[in-house]
C-alpha cells in the first residue's frame, strides 16, 4: 500500500515528475510516445489498457461554437490532430 504521493493536474506536470524519477504515472501515450521510443521511459504495464479507446487516450478540444471558426483555431486543431496521430 502506498500512503504518500504527489498530485498534479496537468499532463506536463506528470511528465516532468516521471522524467525526474518521481515514480509512476498513468499518462496519455501521445505525451510520452517519443520517450518510450528512445528508452527514456519504460511502460511498466504493457499488457494493461487504461483507456476506453484501447491504446488511444481520448483528447478533446473545447471551443465556442460559432458560425465561422477562427482560422487560428482551425490551424491549431489541424496541427494537434496531425501531432496526436503521428
Amino acid at each position: 500500500m502506498i500512503n504518500d504521493g504527489i498530485s498534479v493536474n496537468t499532463v506536463n506536470g506528470q511528465k516532468q515528475l516521471i522524467l525526474n524519477h518521481a515514480g509512476l504515472a498513468l499518462i496519455p501515450l501521445w505525451a510520452v510516445k517519443e520517450q518510450l521510443k528512445n528508452g527514456t521511459l519504460v511502460d511498466v504495464l504493457p499488457s494493461f489498457t487504461f483507456s476506453p479507446n484501447e491504446t488511444i487516450t481520448s483528447t478533446y478540444a473545447i471551443y465556442l461554437k460559432r458560425e465561422l471558426l477562427s482560422p487560428k483555431i482551425r490551424v491549431f486543431l489541424d496541427f494537434m490532430t496531425r501531432a496526436i496521430d503521428d
